[in-house]
């Protein structure tokens, strides 16, 4: 698994508890991996949200139990819009070039952990 975007934290000008973490996966590998959790010590709860809307421009449903699939040589790209990471609740006041510590969770029991670069608003 390799990043293959500069993982950045969206800070929601509406929601000053809240923020978006966008990122890409690259999935290097011949197996397909799938990301089932994502933690941050900056947020009482982080989570991965699908994407806001369909490419029918409809909301979706419910995420699915086993997590965000990343097929085998292929990329996730958490994108505004798209599937992203939800940070709730921040423990802490982010600003514009803070670096924030993610923690990604695969059901093959690999983590990955990244910092991210907070932007805007």
């Amino acid at each position: 698994m390799l990043v293959t975007a500069t993982p950045r934290v969206w800070l929601d000008p509406n929601a000053a508890d809240t923020a978006q973490v966008h990122l890409a996966l690259r999935n290097r590998s011949r197996h397909d991996h799938t990301l089932i959790a994502v933690e941050s010590p900056v947020a009482a709860q982080a989570q991965i949200t699908p994407a806001t809307h369909d490419a029918r421009g409809e909301p979706p449903g419910a995420k699915s139990a086993q997590g965000i699939p990343i097929p085998a040589r292929g990329t996730l790209q958490l994108t505004p819009g798209g599937p992203h990471i939800l940070l709730t609740g921040l423990t802490t006041v982010l600003r514009p070039g803070d670096a924030v510590p993610v923690t990604l969770r695969f059901q093959d029991q690999s983590v990955l952990k990244l910092t991210a670069e907070v932007t805007g608003p």
